[in-house]
């Protein structure tokens, strides 16, 4: 009979593949807003609808800029147009230009228009004071979805891991199929050996415990959830984070400088580099109304030096973008970087654990379905794992009959059956093709499907053979 294993990669694979959907379909709702064809309009006719608090999406100014005329302010490069027109005010259409773009393309594109920042406009008015108008191209999306390909093609492998091949499980064997050499220990009284039918603890046929796998497999999954869970929080946390910055971004770049702006506020320092900026923001609008709001944001490598401003938007007075957080911009992405890595690794141990988990259990069902060969393995080393003051797991270091050593971690309130804590033996079961899988058994004989009390029939019986052997070996 095939069985397809499920690992963890199924959990973060599905999150991640849920999070490059939502952001390509941001891209495309993005696209969707800008479709349709852009407005025509004047350059008067433009700076009558900016004046008059018209909002306009898309819209493409009328007559061609001075392409021969170019301006650099800073990192940027600017082009305009002067607009003398008897029956309206003179007007300065001006333009960004992008890296290696044509003006004529960009006369083409459309774009959103708004009153250009006072420092801007001071630059590029010229004499006569005109009314000074920016038409904003539209940024790409494009690297969205390329992100987001890129996304679920790791969300696509994350699934093939998850979803295992075939295997194709050996049919199940009775006890007297099973081969088994009798070691030379056996014969020296002492029952660290591998088992015959002859001399076997266990009751046969072995039949699985369904009980033990669903808590066992159950266990793992829980174990997976963990990279699940921290990988939609940091999902979550990431995407909250981009619409913030994209929206301080935007309102820092085209919004309206605020009158008299009022900020009281204060910074905390945390461990190592974080900070928390707490600040109380006042301002005035070009109309004389007066708003208030909070502020509240965590970055590392805070920059105290940042002169205070604030600038809000037009369309939405009450939303506005102050100095401190357009240029902690880049401190606020580390901190979501090394959060977002940090969740991950937490994460990825727990899917580590789950993967051991679920190995363990595929191990333990093939080797019952192949019959399971008795071992009584002898304990050589014990080492307990200590976190926060309290044993965690117990490292065991067990040596089969053959001489062969086997390195063994469990939680410490789920160790291996011991026999006998004397003798320090503890009972496993070997795969009769694979000498690599070995099964220990709990306490409860899990994976085995037994009577409540058997334990206590397998340790007499352990202990009667003992008792045998030894009076075998004193009568000789």
């Amino acid at each position: 009979m095939a069985r397809r294993s499920i690992g963890p990669g199924l959990w973060w694979g599905t999150a991640v593949l849920v999070l490059a959907a939502l952001l390509a379909g941001l891209a495309a709702f993005e696209l969707w807003s800008r479709g349709g064809e852009p407005e025509s309009l004047t350059a008067t006719e433009a700076v009558a609808r900016v004046h008059g608090g018209g909002e306009i999406a898309k819209a493409r100014i009328v007559g061609p800029l001075d392409c021969d005329q170019r301006r650099t302010i800073g990192r940027h490069e600017y082009v305009g147009a002067r607009s003398y027109e008897p029956a309206g005010p003179d007007v300065v259409v001006i333009v960004r230009l992008e890296p290696d773009a044509r003006c004529e393309t960009v006369v083409q594109g459309a774009g959103r228009i708004r009153e250009a920042m006072p420092a801007l406009a001071a630059q590029l008015a010229g004499p006569g004071e005109p009314h000074v108008i920016e038409l904003l191209l539209p940024e790409s999306v494009a690297w969205m979805f390329w992100v987001a390909a890129g996304l679920a093609l790791f969300g696509v492998v994350g699934l093939r891991s998850g979803v295992g091949a075939p295997t194709q499980l050996p049919p199940r064997r009775s006890a007297t199929t099973v081969e088994s050499p009798r070691s030379a220990a056996a014969s020296e009284g002492d029952p660290f050996r591998v088992a015959g039918d002859d001399e076997g603890l266990l009751r046969r046929p072995l039949r699985p415990s369904a009980t033990w796998f669903r808590r066992e497999r159950r266990t793992a999954m829980l174990h997976a959830s963990a990279l699940w869970i921290c990988m939609l929080v940091a999902g979550g946390w990431a995407t909250s984070f981009a619409f913030d910055a994209y929206r301080v971004h935007r309102i820092w770049t085209t919004g309206l400088p605020a009158i008299d702006p009022e900020l009281d506020g204060e910074e905390t320092a945390r461990q190592f580099v974080f900070r928390t900026t707490t600040a109380k923001v006042a301002y005035t609008d070009h109309t004389g109304k007066r708003h208030e709001g909070e502020l509240w944001f965590p970055s590392i490598a805070v920059d105290d030096g940042v002169a205070a401003a604030v600038r809000y938007d037009r369309d939405a007075p009450d939303d506005f973008a102050t100095s401190c957080e357009h240029e902690r911009l880049g401190g606020r992405i580390a901190l979501v970087v090394l959060g977002s890595v940090g969740l991950l690794l937490l994460g990825g141990l727990g899917s580590v654990v789950a993967r051991a988990r679920l190995r363990e259990i595929a191990n333990a069902r093939e080797t019952i379905h192949a019959g399971g060969v008795e071992l009584v393995l002898r304990v050589v080393d014990t080492q307990q794992v200590i976190a926060e003051g309290r044993a965690v797991a117990i490292e065991y270091t067990l040596e089969l009959p053959g001489g062969r050593t086997l390195e063994c971690r469990r939680p410490a309130d789920r160790p291996p059956f011991l026999l006998h804590v004397a003798t320090r033996r503890v009972l496993g079961l070997g795969h009769p093709q694979r000498p690599e899988l070995v099964v220990l058994l709990d306490p409860d004989l899990g994976p085995l499907e037994v009577e409540p009390d058997e334990g206590d029939r397998v340790r007499a019986r352990y202990q009667a053979q003992r008792d045998a052997q030894r009076s075998q070996e004193s009568r000789a």
